[in-house]
């Protein structure tokens, strides 16, 4: 049974869910209004942060040309069985989410973000009061040397093959941050990347416009390219 037929859509678990808490009269129940702010929550937010992760990760493979190789030759069977792979199909596409996750480490859509302090307390016997703003430095963290290793600023998504031992999927890639405000539409966000990039790598052959190009990161809530980022595109060739 598909996922369709078996209504695993966003609305139809939120009902779900929000039926499974009426019937605990001490629960917090979600109303009409909040359930249509997660479904706006989920496409709004994930509408252009998932667009930025798609371009960074079109950029990284234009300058990869064997990892594009090796992800085209995964992506084209699926696809030859099934135009519109389901969740479970690309979920099970090793090097397919090998290039999303090293792309969203290298360059994340969202490279930094900030917290303010509940409360006052102590962290790691320094006094933080209460309304303190801490910066939370994304990129930083995601490409920190004594984890990754001096490559760490490098694309290579064979790394995910064999993860450090130090790894933590919790605290070593903050992409989608962590903890009970981590990123609500991560599992969606990852899975629409994968989605339109398996149509996108199996149709088209990506290079840089021209020699020489840099990218030219600009952020505001989001990291986009500040000049577009242009790529020679061409429609693959099969025989």
């Amino acid at each position: 049974m598909s996922d369709t037929e078996a209504k695993r859509d966003i609305m139809s678990l939120l009902i779900r869910a929000r039926n499974v808490d009426s019937a605990d009269k001490g629960a917090y129940t979600m109303s009409d209004q909040a359930m249509m702010e997660q479904v706006l929550t989920f496409l709004g937010a994930g509408h252009e942060t998932t667009a930025s992760g798609l371009a960074w990760t079109l950029w990284l493979l234009a300058n990869d040309q064997e990892s594009q190789k090796r992800l085209r030759d995964e992506v084209l069977p699926v696809l030859a069985n099934n135009s519109r792979p389901d969740y479970r199909s690309l979920k099970e596409l090793q090097w397919l989410d090998c290039v999303v996750m090293e792309s969203l480490r290298v360059l994340p859509p969202v490279p930094m973000t900030f917290r303010s302090a509940k409360k006052t307390d102590y962290i790691d016997g320094v006094l933080v009061p209460k309304g303190t703003i801490f910066y939370i430095p994304i990129r930083v963290v995601n490409t920190w040397k004594e984890l990754w290793g001096e490559d760490a600023e490098e694309f290579r998504p064979d790394r995910w093959l064999n993860l450090p031992k130090a790894y933590s999927s919790s605290s070593s890639v903050l992409s989608f941050l962590s903890g009970p405000h981590a990123c609500i539409g991560k599992t969606m966000a990852i899975m629409e990347m994968k989605a339109v990039l398996t149509t996108l790598i199996a149709n088209f052959e990506f290079e840089p416009a021209y020699e020489g190009q840099i990218i030219q990161p600009t952020a505001a809530v989001t990291m986009k390219p500040k000049d577009n980022l242009p790529l020679r595109i061409r429609r693959v060739q099969r025989q």
